[in-house]
């Protein structure tokens, strides 16, 4: 999940373009997985994986990628980066974790 700030700069697209590579990269595991960013008031449109949704939260910080479970709970949290390379590095880990969960997952 993504919560990128008012207006879609440098930062929220490297986060929209990781979040993006990161549920393709799922693969099989998609089925188990959404990918959503809390704003209707940025387009997905070039990101066909991203759901995008009116539902904000303001005791998440902006620009920060989450990791929740179905049952509503955060998880994790990684911090967002205008570098190509650090939200690369940063995909990585997600989809690392992300596979962790789901391998001892008895929810979802």
């Amino acid at each position: 999940m993504y919560q990128p700030n008012s207006k879609c700069d440098v930062l929220c697209k490297e986060q929209l373009y990781g979040l993006n590579q990161t549920y393709l990269a799922l693969g099989k595991l998609q089925k188990r997985v959404h990918a959503y960013v809390l704003s209707d008031a940025i387009s997905t449109h070039e990101y066909s994986q991203l759901t995008a949704s009116a539902i904000t939260d303001q005791h998440l910080q902006a620009d920060y990628l989450y990791l929740v479970d179905p049952l509503g709970k955060v998880i994790m949290q990684y911090r967002g980066s205008e570098n190509r390379e650090q939200t690369i590095q940063t995909s990585k880990f997600l989809l690392s974790d992300i596979r962790k969960l789901l391998k001892y997952a008895r929810v979802g």
